[in-house]
């Protein structure tokens, strides 16, 4: 007789009762599904739709005691936006953004970069001539600086010419304004992170105190503007054997001459050959390996011709004998090659400490061996007078306020280095673009810190504060969550710093 447990009537009786649990379990979980498909449909209409669409303005406050001494105080305030993203002329949103900015009467409006988008190559001359436009209709009553950011740094000629007047890049320099009584220092990165010191003591000299990025310090003094023909030297040392001092030539603010700098231990054509210039062959160093703590002395050459610019260069140590040969030589035949401009000192490099790379003397004659400059370093009121120099500490100011673009800049912030810093203004994160609660950004690039996506952060120094915006555009992916666009109203209150 069968057992009981191989009755097959029995065993499709069980198979019919799983079949209906299973198909009643389906019919429940189908309007559960369809609910998460809307509300996922829903939340992903919001955030392609949406909340790029959206504007916010975030108030900031910032206050400040003035630096040791102040006796000043007073307010000022900054509409600070960043990070447009354009991908084409500007737009309504860009509009909406701009009428927001004026509707808030700032006495400032910053911009931290990447008003340009994507890595199709640089923007048109249309999209050029829109973004001009666009920006000459922002107000305020101390105009519009701009950073760099990554899109801008490719091309900075291209981008200046999108700046209308009232609207000036403040990438590599620094300028006062005034709120109140108190005068605050505005800086671009460039411009405070590789500061020029003059130091009198020991027959003078002038320090680049530290800095990640290219600065130039150029001579301003009589005449210098219509230098059409040189031969400059400077003599100077540093000390690590990374990238280091250089000299620069036949150059103006905001058109680049010819730059000749230490790079990794030898002096080299350092930006690459000018747009059009022609390398006849050996080499673009100018001698041997550059050595730290000893002195050398960089000779460059600009002689105009019917064909072009013939520049040469070499280098020696100071206690060396000048060479006669020239190791590099070039003509530029651009047509936009300099055809005037002044000399400048050049720093630059990973983050060092202070007193890294050091100016002794530059001296500049010219083609007829007459002597148009020389400079010691040795009258720190003189050298205020006749050279621009981005950062410098002679200031008087109370406080200071970066514009800069990536807040990676302030990592590796020396601690030797007094740079005076209050408040550092980036952007370039987007906040993340798509935040999820009590988690923050799903993605951050570069390595910070998860707390340097937006907001305010006060740095290890303690008395350094970064603020980053969370932008107004969106990169690679349109989409934002929980992370919509931003306009930052920032008040800075500097007060009296209470007596000892």
């Amino acid at each position: 007789m069968a057992g009981e447990g191989n009755d097959p009537a029995r065993g499709e009786t069980v198979g019919r009762a799983w079949r209906r649990r299973l198909a009643a379990v389906a019919r429940s979980l189908v309007p559960w599904l369809a609910w998460n498909g809307v509300l996922a449909g829903a939340l992903a209409s919001y955030a392609v739709l949406v909340e790029p669409r959206r504007i916010v303005v975030e108030p900031m406050t910032f206050e400040t005691p003035g630096r040791p001494a102040g006796q000043r105080e007073g307010r000022y305030r900054i509409a600070f936006v960043s990070d447009f993203d354009l991908l084409g002329p500007p737009g309504r949103f860009e509009d909406r953004v701009r009428a927001r900015i004026n509707a808030l009467n700032p006495d400032l409006i910053a911009i931290g970069g990447d008003i340009f988008g994507g890595d199709g190559g640089p923007p048109s001359a249309a999209t050029l001539a829109r973004v001009r436009d666009w920006l000459a209709g922002f107000r305020a009553r101390d105009g519009v600086v701009v950073a760099w950011g990554e899109q801008e740094s490719l091309w900075p000629e291209r981008a200046r010419t999108a700046l209308p007047p009232g609207a000036r890049e403040i990438d590599a320099s620094c300028e006062i304004v005034a709120g109140g009584e108190a005068r605050i220092r505005l800086c671009g990165p460039n411009g405070i992170l590789a500061p020029f010191d003059v130091q009198p003591a020991d027959g003078g000299r002038l320090v680049a105190a530290w800095g990640r990025h290219l600065t130039v310090g150029r001579y301003s003094g009589p005449g210098s503007e219509n230098w059409t023909g040189v031969d400059a030297t400077v003599r100077f040392r540093f000390r690590d054997v990374g990238d280091g001092p250089g000299i620069a030539v036949m150059e103006r603010p905001g058109e680049p001459g010819y730059r000749l700098r230490v790079i990794p231990g030898r002096m080299q054509w350092g930006v690459g050959p000018p747009a059009g210039a022609e390398w006849p062959g050996r080499t673009r160093d100018t001698g041997g390996r550059v050595l730290p703590d000893r002195s050398y002395v960089a000779r460059v050459r600009v002689e105009p011709t019917a064909a072009g610019n013939v520049v040469r260069s070499r280098i020696w140590p100071v206690d060396g004998v000048e060479p006669e040969t020239w190791p590099v030589e070039f003509v530029d035949a651009s047509p936009r090659r300099p055809k005037a401009g002044s000399v400048g000192v050049v720093a630059g490099g990973a983050w060092t400490g202070s007193d890294r790379q050091v100016f002794e003397a530059v001296e500049v004659r010219d083609l007829a061996d007459r002597l148009l400059m020389a400079e010691e370093f040795d009258d720190a009121e003189r050298v205020g007078r006749t050279w621009e120099r981005p950062g410098g500490a002679e200031s008087d100011f109370d406080t200071t306020i970066v514009v800069g673009h990536n807040p990676i800049e302030l990592l590796g912030l020396p601690s030797d280095m007094p740079t005076h810093i209050g408040l550092f203004l980036a952007g370039h994160t987007h906040g993340g673009q798509i935040r999820l609660p009590f988690f923050g950004p799903l993605h951050l690039d570069e390595g910070w810190p998860r707390d340097w996506s937006e907001g305010l952060v006060r740095l290890a120094d303690g008395a350094t504060w970064l603020y980053v915006t969370r932008g107004l555009g969106s990169s690679k992916v349109p989409v934002r969550f929980l992370c919509p666009p931003e306009i930052t109203d920032l008040t800075v209150t500097v007060r009296r710093r209470p007596p000892r």
